[in-house]
């Protein structure tokens, strides 16, 4: 009887984005989810961090705006 060994690869690790889950339905925002993917430096991170909470809230009310429109 043969030893059979069964092995799995798993593509490379890729770490939880710290802002949770991409804004798809908001193009602008989920730009810059993008453009923040770790590795960077933490000013790097906190300017685009601002960046996205401020464009994201913007393209929300736009959003919200466009379906309320006749």
């Amino acid at each position: 009887m043969d030893n059979m060994v069964q092995t799995i690869h798993y593509g490379p690790y890729e770490p939880p984005h710290p802002w949770g889950d991409r804004p798809d339905d908001l193009p602008i925002s989920a730009a810059a989810w993008d453009a923040a993917k770790p590795p960077q430096s933490a000013s790097q991170t906190a300017v685009i961090k601002a960046l996205f909470e401020a464009v994201k809230h913007l393209e929300e009310k736009v959003q919200t705006i466009s379906d309320q429109a006749p």
